[in-house]
């Protein structure tokens, strides 16, 4: 879904516990968006909310602030 929304060079990759799967894991999929540092980053964030995910990230919680 969030593949369709980016542009062709962001990497989308599935992280965390949920990633490995002979293990037991919180109900969550974590994902890392890598996203070329020439690019608008509060752009980004806006499309990984409006389609559907949390975006929870300390980079943007300093930049934010």
């Amino acid at each position: 879904m969030l593949e369709k929304a980016f542009f062709s060079n962001v990497k989308i990759s599935h992280i965390g516990s949920t990633a490995i799967p002979s293990i037991r894991a919180k109900p969550i999929i974590d994902i890392l968006v890598e996203i070329p540092k020439e690019n608008n980053l509060l752009e980004y964030k806006d499309l990984i909310i409006n389609n559907g995910y949390i975006c929870m990230s300390f980079f943007f919680q300093i930049m934010l602030r």
